[in-house]
């Protein structure tokens, strides 16, 4: 039966975590940021545990700006096809939806990992993909052969709030991406004067669409394209920025490979297909 997680849980849900993905930002940040994520209840976890009481199957929600990032969804292998993934699933969204202060639920989700893909309805709006050569699964894990990898944004809007993103320059963003957030219930306004001060589009070659310089990880989103190892494109949800954080690249590499991966469901296939065209 899936319960959350108490604080006396944090390393076995750092080490269930670590098995799957050794490179997922809760390992990276440890054991005192969790801690103190889950003592000021900015992080809830869900879990499943077997008979002997360990856990088997976790999935998180960062809860931070009247967003809800679903994240962190794992279950070890050999427990997987019993329903546990879309329970711990189904319990975050529910969560989520009683919360009256959020107005958006968001999450990221592998594109060819047809099993995750379905548990998210036609009410979850595809916006934005994230791809890397590199595997983000363990070798313990059966999706460690797919690659490149590749993940799709999704957002559930509860339109329960107006909800606004100011950024310093109207030219740093394309019409497309303006779209993305009005189907999501977000207003864009400009103000000079604003800290969100986005790369101009001839920062990197002409390719980088807009970056938010703020955002902490927006060196990892620079090097990466100079590295032509990294592709963002649409919005890209973040735990600790929300729906604000903005980081658009394009290399034709990847996105030739990219644009081979199928999630089986219609909608965001041909989402897909659209922010990939050139």
């Amino acid at each position: 039966m899936v319960q959350i997680a108490s604080e006396q849980e944090i390393p076995q849900i750092l080490n269930l975590v670590g098995r799957i993905f050794p490179h997922h930002s809760l390992i990276k940040r440890g054991e005192s940021f969790l801690r103190e994520q889950i003592k000021n209840k900015e992080y809830i976890s869900f879990v499943e545990r077997a008979k002997d009481k360990y856990l088997i199957g976790q999935g998180g929600v960062f809860i931070h700006e009247g967003i809800g990032f679903l994240q962190g969804l794992v279950v070890l292998p050999e427990f997987r096809g019993r329903g546990i993934g879309r329970e711990l699933t189904e319990r975050r969204i529910l969560h989520c939806l009683k919360n009256r202060e959020l107005s958006h639920i968001v999450l990221y989700s592998v594109i060819d990992h047809k099993a995750s893909q379905s548990f998210y309805d036609d009410s979850f709006i595809p916006i934005g993909l994230c791809i890397e050569p590199r595997n983000i699964f363990s070798e313990e894990d059966p999706f460690s052969q797919s690659k490149p990898s590749c993940e799709i944004a999704l957002c559930k809007p509860k339109f329960n709030m107006n909800k606004k993103i100011t950024i310093s320059r109207e030219s740093a963003l394309e019409s497309k991406i303006i779209n993305l957030y009005q189907s999501i219930g977000i207003k864009i306004s400009y103000d000079p004067k604003c800290e969100r001060n986005l790369a101009t589009p001839q920062f990197i070659d002409g390719q980088m669409v807009g970056v938010d310089i703020s955002n902490p990880d927006a060196e990892f989103l620079i090097k990466g394209y100079l590295n032509k190892d990294y592709v963002s494109t649409g919005i890209l949800p973040d735990c600790q920025k929300g729906l604000g954080v903005l980081g658009f690249s394009k290399n034709n590499n990847l996105l030739s490979e990219a644009i081979k991966y199928r999630t089986g469901v219609t909608k965001r296939d041909r989402f897909i297909e659209s922010l990939l065209k050139k």
